[in-house]
C-alpha cells in the first residue's frame, strides 16, 4: 500500500486513496489562480507611473508562501523517490525558505520582462527546484509522496509566519 499526501485536508493528513474529485478541484484551482494573476498582471501594466519619475512597482504576492502556493500547482513533480525529494513544511528548511524567496522575487521582476519568465524558468525555477528537490538536497531524509498529477505537497505555516510585505514601507521599483 502507498500512502500519499492529500492536500484537499486540513490541517494536512495522508490517506491510502487520493480524495473523491481532486482532479475536478486541482483544474477549477489551477483555472482560478491563473485568471487572477492574469487579472492582476494587466492591472500592474496599467498602473500610471508615480510623480518621482520612477514606476512603482508592486508585487503580485504578498510574501514567498502566497508565491509558493500559486506556484507548486505549476511545478508538480513525482516526490519520495529516491531521485525527488520534497517537504510539505518546506518553510521550517532555511536553505528551502531562502532559496524560494529568491525565487519569488526573481518572479516579481522577471514579469515584467517579455521574455523575463521564460529565461525565469530557465535561469532560476529549474536550477533551484533542482537543488532543493535533489537526493543530496536539504529535503534527502524527507519521504513526502506526491504523484506526477498533484501539486507540490505544501503544509500550512502558523498563524503570522509569513508577513505581507506589500505593506512594507520599502517600495520596489522597476528595473531599469
Amino acid at each position: 500500500m502507498v500512502v500519499q499526501y492529500c492536500w484537499l485536508q486540513e490541517p494536512a493528513r495522508v490517506c491510502c486513496v487520493p480524495c473523491p474529485g481532486w482532479k475536478a478541484l486541482l483544474a477549477n484551482l489551477r483555472e482560478a489562480l491563473t485568471v487572477n494573476l492574469l487579472d492582476q498582471l494587466a492591472h500592474d501594466e496599467q498602473a500610471p507611473a508615480e510623480d518621482s519619475g520612477e514606476e512603482q512597482v508592486t508585487t503580485v504576492f504578498g510574501n514567498v508562501y502566497e508565491f509558493f502556493e500559486w506556484f507548486r500547482y505549476f511545478y508538480q513533480r513525482r516526490t519520495g523517490t529516491s531521485d525527488c525529494k520534497w517537504r510539505a513544511d518546506w518553510w521550517t528548511c532555511p536553505e528551502a525558505e531562502y532559496r524560494l524567496t529568491a525565487l519569488w522575487r526573481s518572479w516579481e521582476k522577471a514579469r515584467y520582462d517579455p521574455a523575463g519568465v521564460v529565461v525565469w524558468w530557465r535561469d532560476y525555477a529549474d536550477p533551484t527546484m533542482s537543488a532543493l528537490m535533489s537526493p543530496v538536497g536539504p529535503f534527502a531524509e524527507s519521504s513526502t509522496e506526491s504523484s506526477p498529477a498533484e501539486p507540490l505537497p505544501s503544509l500550512t505555516p502558523p498563524p503570522g509566519r509569513f508577513r505581507d510585505e506589500r505593506a512594507d514601507e520599502r517600495q520596489w521599483h522597476q528595473p531599469s
